[in-house]
């Protein structure tokens, strides 16, 4: 399979929409957390829910095909409940603890250094997967313009270990999750690998959600916001999300991914009055750019010579 340059650019601007829609969470979820449920209920409820949406379209496909179809490969049960972990538990649980006790600002930064770094790392040594040199001058400046929007004093005093490391943690999962994507498209489609990882990760996060914070009292239209997130922020944006990474090497996504708390901070802007300033507006011009360079300046390689070459 090989992956012409405007498929690859098609990819990158399917991933920055996901990212926008992504972005969108966290404006709902500070609504659903003002309606009474907990952050690691609303996690596991969320993504508990999106596997039940996928689930028919799932049926659907895996009974439509053809006796005389080619056999696709079956994912071994340990493989997913490690990818469902990684992406579906570890990742959200880990930067939701971090919300909940840090600033936002810092945990955007911590997530955006610290999950470009896991994913570099984990690519090139599991995938042989490795930027060309002006993707990471590239990947630097954008990681250092995200780091500047939100910090321009630096760590904030009330920057806590715990809940950093529960942050950095997150980012762990995220690469583990994002590297096994890519590795693992090869033989398999994006549906057969959204349902069945997001359902065995989100089971254990609810039930640990349910057990510590309780059932949630709701009011209906809370309920619709929930159903909301979890049908188009979550179902069909992880289903796209991993459909671009058979196309987007894991450096690239995870530049595209980075642009997230920027775009977090735009959408206040826009929808809640919270103003930039002019060294704040400049950085998003700079990470733009250096994003755009990223997804320009290197080579197109299929998830199946990514598998091979790993």
């Amino acid at each position: 399979m090989v992956f012409s340059e405007r498929a690859h650019i098609n990819a990158a601007l399917q991933a920055l929409v996901v990212c926008f829609v992504w972005s969108t969470s966290f404006i709902v979820t500070k609504y659903l957390y003002g309606e009474g449920i907990g952050p690691v209920t609303l996690t596991g409820l969320r993504y508990a829910l999106a596997s039940l949406v996928l689930l028919p379209l799932w049926w659907w496909r895996r009974h439509r095909t053809s006796p005389d179809s080619p056999q696709r490969p079956r994912l071994r049960l340990w493989t997913l409940i490690g990818l469902g972990l990684a992406g579906y538990a570890i990742n959200p649980l880990g930067y939701t603890i971090g919300l909940t006790v840090l600033p936002a600002g810092w945990v955007g930064v911590v997530l955006g250094v610290n999950n470009t770094l896991q994913v570099l790392l984990f690519s090139a040594l599991l995938l042989r997967e490795r930027p060309t040199p002006v993707q990471l001058a590239a990947i630097v400046v954008a990681t250092l313009g995200t780091v500047f929007f939100h910090l321009p004093g630096g760590a904030p005093a009330d920057a806590v270990l715990l809940p950093t490391l529960a942050v950095l943690i997150s980012g762990v999962g995220y690469a583990l999750w994002v590297v096994g994507n890519r590795s693992l498209l090869r033989g398999v489609g994006p549906l057969e690998l959204t349902f069945p990882s997001m359902l065995v990760g989100s089971l254990p996060v609810l039930c640990v959600g349910v057990a510590v914070e309780g059932l949630p009292r709701l009011p209906v239209s809370a309920w619709a916001v929930i159903l909301g997130l979890a049908a188009i922020n979550t179902s069909a944006a992880f289903l796209v999300w991993t459909h671009t990474q058979r196309a987007l090497a894991t450096h690239e996504s995870a530049a595209i991914n980075n642009t997230m708390t920027i775009q977090v901070a735009l959408l206040a802007f826009l929808l809640l009055g919270e103003q930039l300033t002019a060294w704040q507006w400049a950085l998003i011009g700079v990470v733009a750019a250096a994003t755009l360079t990223v997804q320009t300046t290197g080579k197109p390689r299929p998830a199946s010579e990514a598998l091979t070459n790993g």
